[in-house]
């Protein structure tokens, strides 16, 4: 029985991508519109153009031209390209690990986080693009330039990508645990295909997705969905790697500010 047949049987909406194209086609009509508003505003433009933004304003400039006013915008719309091509990589192998030997609730929990995995890229690229679309127009036009002065934009830009992570890791949480309770409901009613293997919920997955065992003392385990290995997260090792992907993740986003 294939996957689309499960989904039926279990009464759950099947998870699908379509959305996916349509957020990064927001993605493009925010940093489009923005850059075609600096266009359209180019006279307004001083030469040189602010180029670097410091905590005191900004400190360093390059002469007026295409690709000094629109560098972040470029460098944005490239890196959404490479995110584009790494998602799909990473969907594809997820996808050609299933095998219809994998217990039903394995199965469908594999596909579900192959669609939440393309969603949650295309919203963070969507946050980021909002961001750069405020950039672009309040670096270089200067009746907003005002904006980019002092911390103000700093602490926004953090509270916006803290909001979304939070936001995402719940979602996905949400849609893993009302997977879950669809396959309990349909094994109580004998809707499961005879014979089927379910593999059950287990408990000791955080979200469904992270495995948290003290009494493991394995520090590497295999992924439970998609390809490759994982950290056992009750192990000081899982949770010096998770500290480390944090810590990285705020880095990246906070020392262009601190730095400046």
């Amino acid at each position: 029985m294939d996957n689309a047949q499960l989904w039926q049987r279990i009464d759950h909406p099947r998870p699908s991508t379509r959305s996916v194209k349509w957020l990064y086609l927001l993605c493009a009509l925010i940093i489009g519109g923005a850059m075609a508003y600096v266009g359209m505003r180019w006279e307004d433009i001083p030469s040189p153009v602010p180029t670097h933004w410091g905590a005191d304003g900004p400190d360093d400039f390059a002469p007026k031209s295409i690709s000094a006013v629109f560098m972040g915008s470029f460098i944005f719309i490239g890196t959404i390209v490479l995110m584009v091509v790494v998602t799909g990589i990473a969907t594809y192998a997820m996808k050609q690990n299933e095998s219809e030997d994998h217990p039903i609730d394995r199965r469908l929990q594999s596909e579900l986080n192959r669609v939440l995995t393309a969603k949650m890229i295309a919203y963070i690229s969507l946050a980021l693009a909002l961001v750069i679309a405020v950039v672009q127009v309040c670096s270089v036009l200067p009746q907003y330039q005002h904006v980019m002065d002092g911390m103000g934009l700093f602490i926004g830009i953090m509270i916006l990508v803290l909001v979304v992570l939070v936001l995402l890791i719940w979602w996905a949480s949400a849609q893993t645990r009302g997977l879950q309770r669809a396959i309990e409901k349909a094994q109580q009613s004998g809707r499961m295909p005879e014979g089927a293997e379910v593999e059950g919920v287990n408990h000791h997955y955080k979200f469904g997705l992270f495995y948290y065992n003290p009494e493991d003392q394995r520090v590497i385990v295999e992924r439970r969905y998609g390809i490759g290995i994982d950290f056992n997260y009750a192990r000081w090792q899982g949770k010096l790697f998770a500290a480390i992907i944090f810590g990285t993740v705020v880095a990246c986003v906070a020392l262009p500010f601190l730095l400046s």
